[in-house]
């Protein structure tokens, strides 16, 4: 019967996504449980990696949980194996409670980070894009890189065309305004900094 690092590596590989967040799970389980078969893993290997994690907010230990029970139930096909999944609807204590709602960041707060921003090299259009359109971090990186390819343009390139590439991806801002606005607002804040 193969170990649980040699199964989560093959699960993540067929399955083509990125191995990480598997690896760092599976990783944590056999800190607290050990490298076993996966047969050999039960209920109480799964209540001792839920204790195991401390203070760690429970939405992370959720996220962890789901990619063993993910690798579980792959394998348990994969290996025709007739045990229940032992990380199958397990109960997290107060799951939730420890999250807080985040508060927006007020105008001269963001007019401070944008004005600081906009002093740095290749990157500095990126915190303002971010704060005027709501977007995630990885998604302005991923069209800015997508956009730099398709255009063949250097990363240089002008608030108003990335805007205008961002509002073509159906992306809103949370006033409903297009990038394409917020971007040349944007350009006008630099320009009086």
């Amino acid at each position: 019967m193969p170990k649980l690092l040699e199964i989560a590596a093959e699960y993540a590989h067929l399955k083509g996504i990125e191995p990480k967040p598997v690896m760092i799970a599976m990783a944590k389980l056999i800190q607290i449980c050990g490298d076993k078969d996966i047969q050999s893993y039960d209920r109480k290997d799964a209540r001792a990696f839920v204790d195991g994690y401390g203070k760690i907010k429970t939405t992370t230990i959720r996220r962890r949980l789901n990619s063993i029970n993910a690798v579980f139930n792959w394998a348990a096909y994969q290996l025709d194996l007739e045990q229940r999944n032992p990380f199958a609807r397990l109960i997290i204590r107060e799951e939730g409670r420890d999250a807080y709602e985040r508060q927006p960041f007020s105008a001269n707060e963001l007019a401070n980070l944008y004005r600081r921003s906009l002093s740095f090299g290749k990157l500095r259009l990126i915190l303002p894009v971010l704060g005027e359109t709501g977007c995630r971090l990885s998604e302005v990186l991923g069209a800015m890189k997508q956009f730099i390819e398709d255009c063949g343009m250097s990363p240089e390139a002008s608030a108003k065309s990335l805007a205008r590439f961002l509002t073509e991806r159906g992306v809103q801002t949370p006033s409903g305004r297009s990038a394409v606005w917020q971007a040349t607002t944007v350009k006008r804040m630099k320009a009086r900094w």
